[in-house]
């Protein structure tokens, strides 16, 4: 009981980003799940949603706003991944320098005229690690990871609150004498 009250209050009081980094910084919390493949551990999730670069931004923020999602994948005409267009993209656009018209850009057009190129995306393999997710979600300070393929064509996401929720249901089903053998390396 005592384990699932400190669980709760840590979930309830720190944002998804501490959670991650407190999971990087110590990784005997996750234990054995740390080394396991995306693809055995079935936290990412499967064809995501996405936008043609050539879509429309309000297209974007529309799909975004009807989802209840707070960002999307946007790939190429051959599906490959190109960048994220998220909520927090639309900041600014009420400022003097901006106007509401650009709205109606390209998804492409509005990155370029906005920061001169289209943001990399951060992604992985099906193959890769969940300690390589957590890894770059935490170096990266993002939400979430795109997993594509060896073509580069988006497959699945994975974000904070999959990992999250993935980590805390091991915790919590997992055996007591396992969870006692998981304690910090001391120096």
């Amino acid at each position: 009981l005592l384990r699932l009250l400190s669980l709760l209050y840590f979930l309830i009081h720190f944002e998804q980003s501490d959670i991650m980094k407190l999971f990087y910084y110590n990784q005997y919390l996750i234990g054995a799940e740390a080394d396991k493949k995306l693809e055995d551990l079935l936290v990412a999730i499967p064809d995501p949603l996405s936008l043609n670069v050539k879509s429309r931004v309000i297209k974007a923020y529309q799909t975004l706003i009807e989802n209840n999602i707070s960002a999307i994948a946007v790939v190429d005409d051959d599906k490959k991944l190109v960048c994220t267009l998220s909520s927090s993209d639309v900041k600014g656009l009420g400022a003097e320098d901006c106007k509401f018209s650009r709205l109606l850009l390209n998804i492409d057009d509005y990155f370029i005229h906005r920061s001169g190129r289209l943001r990399v995306p951060v992604t992985c393999t099906i193959s890769n690690t969940l300690e390589t997710v957590i890894s770059k979600a935490v170096m990266f300070r993002i939400h979430r990871v795109w997993i594509t393929d060896e073509n580069d064509r988006l497959t699945h996401v994975v974000s904070l609150t999959d990992i999250i929720a993935h980590v805390v249901n091991k915790m919590l089903t997992e055996p007591q004498s396992q969870t006692e053998k998981m304690q910090p390396k001391k120096l």
